[in-house]
Order: C-alpha cells, then structure tokens, then sequence
C-alpha cells in the first residue's frame, strides 16, 4: 500500500499542512475513523485564505453551502477522542497523490492548498469531487485560474513551504530521527484548541501563553512570557512524527518547536508569588472517599468575567483540585494538606468571586484558604543569548 504523504510532506506549504489537520479535526468532529475527501474538502474551507479559497471564491461558491452539503451527505457519529489515530482512505492518499502531481505538471516547486484542490477534482468519482462540480466548478478552469494567479510558478510568500523538516536527535525524543514538522506558525484564527494522538500535537488560534502551558503541561499562570515576545497574536504549534512516541515527548518536541520559531529558550524556575494556600481546618477535613479511588473528571456550572455561580464537582486529589482552581481562574494554589488520596468533591458557590469561590470551597471541604507567599515552580520563556547555542543542555530537562 503506498502512502504519500511522507514523501512530499516538506514541500506542503504552511496552509496546506493546515488543511490536512483541519481535515483531521473535521472528521474527529462528524465521528470518522478515516480522513475522507470530503474531510479535506471541508479543511480547504475551514483554512479559506489559501489559494484555493480565491478559486472556489472566484467561482461564487459559498463556503457555508459547501460545509452544509458535506455534513448533510456524511453520517454523524460520536466524536473521535483525539488519542485515536485517523489514518487517509485509499481515495484520500490518491488525492494528495494528484496534488503533488499538479504541482509538477504546473512546474511549481511547493504544494499548497490550490494543488489539494485539483487533487481533489482529480478524485472526480468522490463526492467532494461531485459536490463541486454539480456547482459548476471544472478541473480545467481551476487550472487555468491557478496559473492566473501564478503567473511566474512562484507562490504568495505566506504560501511558501518553509525550512525541510527539523532534526532531532534520539536523546531528546525517544528513538525519533526526524520528524515531519515541528512548527509555529501565525493563526488562521478560526480552529482553536488542542488536537493530539500516538504521533501528532497541535494546539491551533491560541496565543503564545497558553500553548506554552499545553505543552508544558502547568496552567497558564504559571507561564511567563518575555513582553518582547509576547505581541498578543494568536499561533498554531503543530508537531507530527513519523512514529508513535509517548505523549511527553510530543510535549517536548512542541517545546523545541516555540524555542527554535521566536529564538528563545524556556527556563525552569522557582520565585516568590502570591498564592492561595490551602491547609487542613482546625476541626479536620470533611472529604468523602472517591469510589473508585483514582482521579475522575469534574463538571461545574458557570465561571466566567471573575465571577463564579454553580455546582462544582471533581473526583481527585486536593492536589489536583488545587491545579483545577489554578486553571480555571489564574490563581496561584498551593496545597499544604498532607492528603494524598482520592476524594468526591462536591461544593456549591452561587455569585460569588474567585477568592470566595476558593473561601467557599475550602469551608465545606474542613479546609482552610489563606493568602501567603510561597516559592512555586515557573516556566520562563527568554529571548536566547546571542552566545547560547541552540540546544542548550538545561533545556533538555523541560
């Protein structure tokens, strides 16, 4: 069985390797357990800056009545966690097949996202192929808009590939040797959140912050980020390796990744801070055991704007509930209870803000919340040394 895209990874343009894992995010959504056409047809509209966004555009197709189709056609399912590998059908490996094709035929030295959709269109049996042409779009005509667009071959500087694939060595991911991208790039915008599995990380529309804290897994109050990097712009960190590794390695990969994309090296650290310290009341703790003894999932009501109103629940350590609280409302917490075990927690805060909420949480759990300073674990992102090599010992250890 052939698989492409291996092969001609390196030459996909930064939108193109969107559109491949908007195309994963999209059938993870509808509940596939293959990437089909349709799924990259839908990636095509969800990147829609690209290339092929002016053709369908020029066209007068709308994007909604293209979404609305292709989830009327496929048939919804429940959706895919993201620690379950989505592997190409058949008829999508032929598509990227026949992009990489027309970048050749069209003497282009990348493949972006107008090449995905003449691969597309080269598909003419599938019903991505079938949806376009029933709205009047014809392989030859796109063809000849592309090359209109592309007068010279050379593509718009936002459409060029980038670097070939950054090497690492196997002391610093496992027993990988390559990978087949690790790489920042500035946001589209419209797809936020992480997106994971045996072999690929991904964090899309976020700012530089809270992928940092993704991918070193703290909440995001503990990230500092130097203001000269920091400009409040929104990236995409995407890592894909040819092999399964640990999710960890995925993390410091991602790492790697932010390091080498703004020049900087991230520091770990202990400082000062202010913090909520959480202790046990002087009449003992009120906790109930948690059934199946391990961590279990939380659910709450309504935490938003500094305020919160609802039913907060959680099985797990007071541990994690502190670092639950640090994650919803970027408040330092630091747990001095001694307890290690497993608990239900069950508490009920109504219009209350956060120092309350933590008050009222503390209060029903036998717990105490005090406000102190405390030495807490930070990790610093710094612009690089101009006399720091690139791969500082110190950073292996993130």
């Amino acid at each position: 069985m052939l698989v492409y895209l291996p092969l001609m990874f390196e030459r996909y343009t930064e939108r193109a390797r969107r559109v491949l894992f908007f195309a994963r995010y999209e059938a993870s959504q509808i509940g596939s357990l293959r990437i089909e056409a349709d799924h990259v047809l839908l990636g095509l509209v969800r990147e829609g800056q690209g290339l092929a966004g002016r053709v369908l555009s020029d066209a007068k197709m709308s994007f909604e009545d293209i979404r609305r189709d292709i989830e009327e056609h496929l048939r919804l399912h429940e959706r895919v966690p993201p620690s379950v590998e989505i592997p190409f059908t058949e008829e999508t490996k032929r598509i990227l097949h026949f992009a990489a094709e027309e970048s050749d035929r069209l003497l282009h030295t990348d493949i972006g996202t107008e090449h995905l959709l003449l691969g597309i269109l080269r598909e003419d049996g599938c019903h991505a192929a079938q949806l376009l042409i029933r709205r009047g779009l014809r392989i030859e005509a796109a063809r000849e808009r592309i090359v209109a667009m592309r007068p010279d071959g050379r593509a718009d500087e936002d459409e060029r590939p980038g670097p070939p694939p950054a090497r690492i060595r196997k002391t610093d991911v496992g027993q990988t040797t390559s990978l087949y991208e690790a790489r920042v790039s500035r946001s589209s915008g419209e797809m936020g959140g992480f997106n994971g599995g045996p072999n690929h990380w991904s964090m899309c529309g976020a700012p530089l912050r809270t992928i940092l804290a993704r991918a070193c897994d703290l909440p995001e109050v503990r990230i500092d980020v130097a203001r000269e990097l920091d400009d409040g712009r929104l990236y995409d960190c995407v890592v894909v390796l040819p092999d399964p590794v640990r999710h960890d390695e995925l993390e410091q990969a991602a790492r790697a990744a932010i390091e080498r994309a703004f020049g900087a090296v991230l520091i770990r650290e202990r400082r000062l801070m202010d913090a909520v310290v959480i202790s046990v009341g002087a009449d003992g703790p009120r906790l109930e055991p948690s059934a199946g003894g391990g961590g279990g999932g939380m659910g709450f009501g309504s935490f938003g704007g500094g305020s919160v109103d609802g039913h907060f629940s959680m099985h797990g350590s007071i541990g994690e509930l502190c670092r639950t609280i640090e994650m919803l409302h970027h408040r330092v917490v630091v747990d001095e209870t001694g307890l290690t075990d497993s608990y239900r927690i069950d508490v009920q805060a109504r219009g209350a803000d956060v120092d309350a909420f933590v008050d009222a949480v503390a209060g029903q759990l036998g717990l105490t919340a005090t406000r102190a300073k405390r030495d807490v674990e930070m990790i610093a992102l710094r612009p690089r040394p101009l006399s720091q090599p690139q791969n500082p010992r110190r950073s292996q250890s993130l």
